[in-house]
């Protein structure tokens, strides 16, 4: 886990990117199974990938500190 957050500022911007696509895909997805009673994959998805990367960030700011101390 020690290089899990090994990444650069543009390649997090990347992942931030790539996930507020993925996320509003997501979301449209969802909308066309909005008849639906069933929780969705794209429902899911739309939740998942912005509190992952929120998540993710968190650890990522961390491992920057922590490298800025030693």
């Amino acid at each position: 886990m020690k290089h899990l957050y090994n990444i650069s500022k543009v390649q997090l911007i990347t992942l931030w990117v790539f996930g507020a696509i993925a996320t509003f895909w997501s979301l449209e997805k969802a909308s066309y199974a909005h008849y639906s009673a069933d929780f969705t994959v794209a429902e899911f998805m739309a939740w998942f990938i912005p509190l992952a990367l929120f998540f993710y960030t968190l650890g990522w700011r961390d491992r920057q500190k922590r490298n800025k101390k030693s």
